[in-house]
């Protein structure tokens, strides 16, 4: 009773958004076992505080004007296609990673409208710091910038909070294909997302939402990452893009199985 009334309060302050995704990370058992190694993001029995907002910033989950008004930077723009849906929250129905096209050129920006892109290109980044994009995944089923910054904020006690750079949503606490900043980007500062200092220091950090492990990503996530590669690579340079398994110095699965980490791997 006293773990149900706490939810109502946290619920009367922050709305369901949050309190979804810390709902379905509260207690969560490790998703990727390998050598101890626990979940991305599993929340202990703590939720009194509130999530910190300091710096999250972010949002779009699909087509609008604005994101037609803009070509990519360093990018070959082709005709636009008319009639574009927006994205909806579906995987592929045989359970593996639906397949995108990751050399093709594309015309608009769906997941990264002008007001996005206007606040990536606000961070004052410093030429040749990016080494390397890594992609994570969270091993929860629900999740937002918010709730992993008070995760990592108030139960991990991390000085900068939210360990990764960009977070995208699956629909389940965030919106689908939602592409969210964090404080890192906007102050340049270095992740917290590998175990490596040296590796955190030039190592961008994008989270996707979703145990991988059970589940693939959302078709609208993997577009998402890929306009956010595609942009962060024509701000710092066509950098190393990697995964989290590949590049840690201790064993983990993340981001997981079900990712289509071939689609995205450069070196």
């Amino acid at each position: 009773m006293r773990l149900i009334s706490r939810f109502s309060t946290v619920a009367a302050q922050l709305g369901a958004g949050v309190v979804l995704g810390l709902v379905m990370m509260m207690g969560m058992s490790a998703d990727y076992p390998q050598a101890g190694h626990q979940s991305e993001e599993k929340l202990a029995n703590q939720t009194s505080l509130k999530p910190s907002t300091t710096g999250l910033v972010g949002h779009s989950t699909g087509s609008s004007a604005s994101a037609h008004a803009a070509p990519r930077p360093q990018i070959k723009i082709t005709s636009a296609k008319a009639g574009k849906p927006a994205p909806e929250n579906t995987v592929s129905k045989t359970g593996a990673a639906p397949a995108i096209n990751r050399k093709a050129a594309k015309a608009r920006w769906d997941y990264l409208d002008r007001s996005l892109r206007v606040q990536i290109d606000a961070a004052k980044i410093t030429p040749h710091r990016w080494k390397m994009i890594v992609i994570h995944s969270s091993a929860t089923s629900s999740g937002s910038a918010q709730a992993f910054d008070y995760y990592h904020r108030n139960i991990k006690h991390m000085e900068h909070g939210l360990a990764y750079h960009f977070v995208i949503g699956n629909g389940q606490g965030s919106g689908n294909g939602r592409v969210e900043i964090g404080p890192r980007w906007t102050a340049q500062q270095a992740g917290g997302h590998l175990h490596s200092v040296a590796q955190n220091e030039t190592a961008i950090g994008i989270c996707l939402v979703g145990n991988f492990e059970k589940t693939a990503p959302t078709k609208a996530q993997l577009e998402a990452l890929d306009e956010l590669i595609d942009y962060l690579q024509a701000k710092v340079g066509k950098v190393r893009v990697t995964t989290h398994r590949l590049i840690n110095t201790l064993p983990t699965l993340c981001p997981g199985r079900k990712f289509p980490a071939a689609q995205f791997i450069e070196p």
